[in-house]
């Protein structure tokens, strides 16, 4: 039994201090964060399919897959792949992205990652937003997504 108490003694504060901190700050209003709408994300090469991320302004989101032309009738298709709730805050590290958290886990624990929301321009002129993932947070390969907004 001294063994195990002599083990959480020195292991806990060692555990505790080799915990990168959370960088979740002010809670934000989902609906003005930018994210609000339809996004897509680029076709795997050599595929027509993609993935859309649809996120309401209730706080819901839903990504599906949609594959192109697919189907008897050479329609696409829509499969729901998940579905859960989402929130944005202020990074509390000073980073100026926002992060982006889902609840869509059974532990409850979100899962979060960075973004930033980018207006453009096509090559006729025509203007549409971006979104652009840069990773998952804790992730130790950071991972950078570009998204673009549908619209129907």
């Amino acid at each position: 039994m001294r063994w195990l108490l002599t083990l959480l003694r020195a292991g806990i504060p060692s555990l505790v201090t080799a915990c990168a901190p959370w960088p979740l700050g002010a809670n934000l209003d989902a609906r003005t964060s930018g994210l609000v709408g339809e996004w897509a994300t680029l076709p795997a090469q050599g595929s027509p399919d993609t993935v859309v991320w649809l996120f309401r302004g209730d706080g819901t989101y839903e990504t599906l897959h949609a594959a192109a032309g697919t189907d008897a009738g050479g329609r696409g298709f829509v499969v729901p792949i998940t579905r859960g709730e989402w929130e944005v805050y202020r990074d509390a590290q000073g980073d100026p992205r926002l992060l982006v958290c889902f609840n869509h886990r059974a532990t409850r624990w979100p899962s979060c990652r960075h973004f930033t929301v980018h207006a453009v321009s096509d090559t006729t002129g025509r203007a549409h937003r971006v979104l652009i993932w840069q990773g998952w947070v804790s992730q130790t390969k950071q991972t950078t997504a570009l998204l673009t907004e549908r619209r129907r």
